[in-house]
């Protein structure tokens, strides 16, 4: 239950009357690159976000990252899902869209119930992939070796 997200009032679910708020420090997307040299001294930038229904606006955070990200592995409600947990939650096909626009390629959504992990690739990054994105272990293992 605990995200940046307002819980939905239509969400049943058994933490929805939780009424405990804690405050915590947020740094955008931007904001951690900004902390990057510039130098090119980093080659490759893989990013997985889970942050519990706001990974689209973690994504929005991030309009002078996202040239620097090679691929981004998000979770989202599916679109086939009648799912209502916290208002403002990322959904699939907005996502979809968002990435589109930003020159990613969504390579691969993997269902997960009423959630879809989905794997997005930059337009123009074509590997090779680092060594420990293929090395078994990862929950998302299969989605690089996909790629």
């Amino acid at each position: 239950c605990t995200s940046i997200l307002q819980t939905s009032a239509a969400n049943n679910f058994w933490c929805a009357e939780s009424s405990r708020k804690i405050k915590v420090p947020i740094i955008t997307l931007d904001g951690l690159f900004g902390l990057f040299p510039d130098d090119n001294s980093i080659k490759q930038i893989h990013v997985k976000i889970d942050t519990e229904g706001a990974d689209l606006a973690v994504l929005r955070g991030a309009a002078k990252a996202l040239p620097r990200i090679d691929t981004v592995i998000i979770e989202c409600n599916a679109d086939a899902g009648n799912r209502t947990f916290r208002d403002g939650e990322c959904m699939e096909s907005h996502a979809l869209e968002y990435m589109k626009e930003r020159n990613f390629t969504n390579a691969h959504v993997k269902g997960q119930g009423d959630l879809v992990n989905i794997f997005f690739a930059r337009n123009d990054y074509h590997g090779p992939l680092p060594d420990f994105l293929l090395r078994g272990g990862l929950e998302f293992n299969s989605f690089y070796h996909d790629f």
